[in-house]
């Protein structure tokens, strides 16, 4: 059977991921820049219109080469993971810190007007299941089915926030 694993160890290991893949793709990058400067450097000193026709196709296929890598789209994942990561860790800091009004505590980090909250349908009601639920996770106990109660309400409010144009 598979161990339970809470949220935030969730998050984090997405965000570990993330970073492995920036990592991989980095170091495919170096190997292909480095392959493009030895043929480069044996680019033949003959014909001169051959060697800009053989350099021109070295940079054509570096190019190439480069896109599919993807290491742009392996930025915006490590990105938006770190963003996902960090928000929870906040929420999480400010219900360790804070019991009371920790819905509107919790309002006050996720949305950046009020009027985002009132404008939104359903907003008010999943930010009270989850400041009831990061509640009962910290103050009575961290098991597995309050961390699933905090992991239903999280996913509703990044919901939420990608309606308003966050992106998670």
């Amino acid at each position: 059977m598979e161990e339970h694993r809470h949220l935030i160890r969730e998050l984090k290991d997405e965000l570990d991921w993330a970073v492995g893949e920036v990592r991989r793709t980095e170091k495919s990058v170096m190997e292909l820049e480095l392959d493009f400067s030895q043929r480069l450097k044996a680019v033949s000193a003959g014909d001169e219109a051959e060697r800009r026709i053989e350099t021109e196709n070295l940079f054509r296929e570096r190019e190439k080469r480069q896109i599919a890598l993807r290491l742009d789209d392996a930025y915006v994942i490590q990105n938006r993971a770190a963003r996902r990561f960090a928000l929870l860790g906040r929420i999480f800091e400010t219900a360790c810190t804070s019991s009371e009004n920790l819905k509107s505590t919790v309002t006050g980090v996720l949305f950046r007007s009020l009027d985002d909250v009132r404008n939104t349908d359903g907003a008010e009601e999943i930010l009270t299941h989850l400041a009831e639920a990061l509640h009962a996770y910290f103050y009575r106990s961290l098991s597995d089915e309050n961390d699933g109660r905090v992991r239903r309400s999280w996913l509703e409010v990044e919901h939420i926030l990608r309606k308003l144009g966050r992106e998670m």
